[in-house]
């Protein structure tokens, strides 16, 4: 299982809530909060690594039914699958694995059939 404290993800990639005046990558995507409850943590890893990296929210709140838009900057990685972990404020987790954000521009984490589920556009 990844460990949420580890503070380096692989090989220079690193993360930016905004990055002024750069390239886009094309990993470069929207997370829409629809899971019913404000986000206190979101983390996102390679689907290979054994790590999740930084907290990309630091201290801020993703409240449900808004979008945080994420920018990739550093050397683009060998693969474009992802996972990505969030904790509810209420301080529960959810993890949504093998994300393609090579063909993903909006990724909306839900609740379906009181299962956890991310809808890829």
């Amino acid at each position: 299982m990844k460990k949420f404290l580890m503070a380096l993800m692989t090989a220079g990639l690193a993360f930016g809530l905004a990055s002024c005046g750069s390239e886009s990558s094309p990993y470069d995507f929207s997370l829409v909060n629809n899971l019913g409850t404000p986000l206190s943590e979101v983390y996102i890893s390679e689907s290979t690594s054994e790590g999740w990296g930084d907290n990309l929210l630091g201290t801020s709140v993703l409240e449900n039914e808004k979008t945080l838009d994420i920018e990739f900057s550093g050397a683009q990685t060998a693969t474009s699958v992802f996972d990505i972990a969030v904790i509810t404020n209420g301080g529960t987790e959810y993890q949504f694995q093998s994300i393609d954000l090579n063909t993903a521009n909006v990724v909306t984490l839900m609740m379906q059939d009181n299962a956890p589920v991310a809808s890829v556009q």
